[in-house]
């Protein structure tokens, strides 16, 4: 068995102790990738005559398709919320959800009323 003296025993133990720190730091990124809780939520409304608006602003069916692809290339994603009021046209609500799927947006959730 090899043996070391008490001062080259403590002179590796405050080596040791004085780079673990350094070497135990995170990694830091390049670029800022803001965390997916600070994006607000996107809403999509339809509303009981069938017009579907984004943000409160009323848009067209290409106007959505425009708009959530900008959305799917963020990153990260916003979350989107599919808002269908009582007696919005199915049809409108199941574009709305394909065009979602479409696009390639991965948060997203369906919130009802009564």
């Amino acid at each position: 068995m090899c043996k070391i003296s008490r001062v080259a025993a403590k002179k590796l133990a405050a080596l040791f102790i004085a780079t673990t720190p350094a070497a135990c730091q995170p990694q830091t990124s390049q670029h800022f990738v803001a965390p997916v809780e600070a994006l607000a939520p996107v809403s999509v409304r339809i509303l009981g005559d069938g017009t579907i608006m984004i943000k409160d602003a009323p848009v067209s069916r290409d106007e959505l398709d425009a708009q959530l692809a900008k959305l799917a290339a963020m990153d990260p994603q916003p979350e989107v919320h599919v808002e269908p009021e009582l007696g919005a046209p199915y049809g409108n609500v199941d574009h709305v959800m394909a065009a979602l799927q479409r696009a390639g947006l991965k948060r997203m959730g369906v919130i009802g009323g009564a």
